[in-house]
C-alpha cells in the first residue's frame, strides 16, 4: 500500500535551491554571469553559443528556431546547434534589451541542477511523507555522475525531464485515464522536443509504457488512450518542428559516425571511468573510447545504498508483496529494458570484452540516434528511484541514517568531478579583430563570406569565431558555423557556387569577403577582368564590391584602404 503523498511545495523548492547552489559553486559565479562569453568560444561550447548569437540577430521565421544567418545560405537552427531552443526563443523575445554579447548557458546549467532537485523531491513524495527523506532522496539525484559529466553539452543536462517522466509514470493513480494526465504527457513531450531530441526516446518510451499500463487496467477505454497518445505525439512533433530539429532531410547528414559507435557498456553502472570520482578509473575498462557517451556510473553512495537495500530485502524476503508492488509497473520496466538494449547497441560489451554482435539495421529508424549509449540514463534514474524508495520505507530512523549516509558518500565520491566543471573557465579568447574597421564597415553589408569557409575546407578555413561575433553583433549572415547535422548536398552545391563567385571577382553587392591573407594575391590577380576592392585588416584580407565603401570610408583612418588590389 502506498504511503500518503505529501504535496508540499516547500521541499521541492528547497531541493531546487540546493541544486542551483551546488552547480553555481561548481561552475563558479563568473561562468554563470550572462555577460561572460569567453569561456564558451571553444569546442562544442562555441557551436552552442554561436547558434544562439546568430539566431538572436536574425529575423523571426517559421519554424521559430531557424537561424538563416548561420551557415548561410543553407541556414541552420538552434535545435541543430544544441542551443536549447526553448531558452533561445524566450531570450530572443527580449533581445533588443540585452547586451550585444549575452549568454544563458551558465544559467541553464544552474536551472537544470535546480529542476533536478525539484523533480527528485517530487518523486520522493510518492514514497514518503517525511520532508527530510524527500530532501535526501532529491540530493541523490542532484549528485548523479551522468548529470555532472554532461555539463560540457548543456542541453543534455536536462535530466530533470527524465525524472518528470518517472514522476508521471509512478504516481499511484497513473493507471487511470484522465485528460489532466494526458495534457501533462503532451506538454512533457513538447518541452523535451524543445530542449534536446536525444531525451525524447526516453520520455516517449515511458509515456508509451504509461499508456500500456492504462490499457491493461481499462481495456474498454482504448480509444481514449489512443487519442491521448496521438495528441502527445502531435505536440512532440510541433516541438521538434518549431525548434528547427527537422530542418535537415532524413537522408542528408543525419546518421554520422554510425549507430552503436557511442554505446553503453553492460557494466556501466559500476564503471567510474570517465571522471575524477574517488573510485576512478575503477577496475573495469571500456571496450572502446567512444563508450563515454554511455557513461552511467551510479556513484559510491548509490552503490552503497544498493548493497544495504539488497541485504535488507534478503533478510526479510516477501516475494508476494514485491510482486504485487512491481506488477503494475511491468510495462515501464519493459520500456526501460528496451532503452537499455538500445543503449548497449549491436556490439554488446562487458568491460573490455565483446560478448555479442548483430546487425544494427535491426533498430531501423532509431539508428538516427548515433549516440545511442545515452539511452541508458532512463534505467539509471529508475534504479536510483527504486533504491531511494526502498530505503525511504525503512523505519524512520533507519531510513534517515541510510539515506543520509548515502548522500554523504555520494557527495564525497563526486566532489572531484567539480574540478572538471570549474575548469571550463580556464580559457580566454583573444579576439584578433582590433581595428575600428570591424565596427564601422560591417553594418553597411548584409553578409560576411569567409574564404575559405569551414563548410567547404575544414583544414585551411578562416577561423569563423571572431567573425561570428561581428556577424551576430550587427545582424549579418555568415557562411560558416557548426551544427550537429547539416544538409550535405546543399552545402556541396554552395561550395561550388562560392568558387564561381570567387572567380567572378568577389563583387556580389551586400557582401563583405574575408580572405585568408596568404590566398589574397592568388584569388585577386592583377589581370582579373572584375576586381574587387581589397585591403588587409588585422592580418585578414578584406574584399568588397568597388564603391560599396563610400558610405563608411570617411569613418575609418585614411591609410586603411589602399584602393583596388594591384
Amino acid at each position: 500500500m502506498h504511503p500518503p503523498v505529501r504535496h508540499d511545495p516547500l521541499v521541492p523548492a528547497i531541493a531546487g535551491v540546493c541544486g542551483a547552489f551546488l552547480m553555481t559553486a561548481a561552475l563558479g559565479p563568473e561562468l554563470v554571469y550572462p555577460l561572460n562569453v569567453e569561456w564558451l568560444l571553444r569546442g562544442d561550447f562555441s557551436v552552442h553559443f554561436f547558434g544562439w548569437h546568430l539566431y538572436r540577430s536574425g529575423p523571426w521565421t517559421l519554424p521559430l528556431g531557424a537561424t538563416p544567418h548561420l551557415m548561410w545560405p543553407m541556414g541552420g537552427s538552434v535545435g541543430l546547434t544544441d542551443s536549447i531552443p526553448l531558452a533561445a526563443v524566450v531570450f530572443k523575445l527580449f533581445s533588443a534589451w540585452l547586451p550585444p554579447l549575452f549568454q544563458f548557458i551558465g544559467m541553464w546549467l544552474v536551472l537544470s541542477a535546480a529542476l533536478q532537485g525539484v523533480f527528485g523531491a517530487l518523486l520522493m513524495q510518492l514514497a514518503t511523507p517525511r520532508p527530510v527523506l524527500q530532501w535526501l532522496g532529491a540530493m541523490l539525484f542532484v549528485l548523479s555522475p551522468p548529470l555532472i559529466i554532461r555539463f560540457g553539452h548543456p542541453a543534455l543536462t536536462a535530466h530533470w525531464l527524465l525524472l518528470a517522466a518517472l514522476w508521471l509514470a509512478l504516481q499511484a493513480d497513473a493507471d487511470r485515464v484522465s485528460r489532466r494526465r494526458a495534457v501533462a504527457w503532451a506538454a512533457l513531450g513538447a518541452l523535451t522536443a524543445a530542449v534536446q531530441p536525444y531525451l525524447l526516446p526516453m520520455v516517449l518510451t515511458m509515456a508509451g509504457a504509461a499508456s500500456l499500463r492504462q490499457f491493461l487496467a481499462a481495456p474498454r477505454q482504448v480509444l481514449s488512450i489512443a487519442l491521448y497518445g496521438v495528441v502527445a505525439l502531435a505536440a512532440t512533433w510541433v516541438g521538434l518542428w518549431q525548434s528547427g530539429s527537422l530542418m535537415v532531410p532524413g537522408g542528408d547528414g543525419l546518421t554520422i559516425g554510425g549507430f552503436g559507435a557511442y554505446s553503453a557498456n553492460l557494466l556501466t553502472f559500476i564503471m567510474p571511468t570517465e571522471s575524477q570520482t574517488l573510485l576512478a578509473p575503477g577496475y573495469f575498462r571500456a571496450a572502446t573510447p567512444t563508450q563515454y557517451e554511455g557513461y552511467s556510473y551510479l556513484g559510491a553512495g548509490v552503490l552503497m545504498l544498493c548493497l544495504v537495500v539488497a541485504i535488507a530485502r534478503l533478510a526479510a524476503p516477501r516475494p508476494r508483496a514485491w510482486w504485487a508492488a512491481a506488477r503494475p509497473h511491468l510495462p515501464l520496466v519493459a520500456g526501460l529494458l528496451f532503452l537499455a538494449a538500445m543503449a548497449v547497441g549491436p556490439v554488446v560489451t562487458a568491460g573490455s570484452r565483446t560478448l555479442l554482435t548483430y546487425d544494427s539495421a535491426w533498430w531501423g529508424p532509431l539508428t538516427t540516434f548515433r549516440s545511442n549509449g545515452r539511452m541508458i540514463w532512463a534505467l539509471h534514474y529508475a534504479i536510483v528511484t527504486a533504491l531511494a524508495f526502498a530505503a525511504a520505507r525503512f523505519t524512520p530512523r533507519a531510513a534517515l541514517v541510510v539515506l543520509g549516509l548515502a548522500v554523504a558518500v555520494q557527495a564525497a565520491d563526486v566532489a572531484g568531478m567539480s574540478r572538471d566543471v570549474h575548469s571550463a573557465g580556464n580559457y580566454g579568447f583573444r579576439d584578433p579583430l582590433e581595428s575600428r574597421f570591424w565596427t564601422v564597415a560591417p553594418p553597411h553589408y548584409e553578409r560576411l563570406v569567409l574564404v575559405p569557409s569551414n563548410l567547404c575546407d575544414r583544414n585551411g578555413a578562416v577561423d569563423y569565431r571572431p567573425f561570428a561575433l561581428v556577424a551576430g553583433r550587427f545582424g549579418l549572415a555568415l557562411n560558416a558555423g557548426g551544427a550537429s547535422r547539416h544538409d550535405v548536398r546543399r552545402t556541396a552545391a554552395y561550395c561550388e557556387a562560392l568558387q564561381q563567385e570567387i572567380r567572378d571577382g568577389m563583387s556580389t553587392p551586400g557582401t563583405l569577403y574575408v580572405v585568408r591573407a596568404d590566398l589574397l594575391p592568388s584569388l585577386v590577380p592583377p589581370d582579373a577582368a572584375r576586381r574587387p576592392t581589397c585591403t588587409v585588416v588585422d592580418g585578414f584580407g578584406v574584399c568588397f564590391a568597388p564603391g560599396s565603401e563610400r558610405p563608411w570610408q570617411h569613418e575609418v583612418d585614411a591609410g586603411l584602404l589602399p584602393g583596388p588590389a594591384r
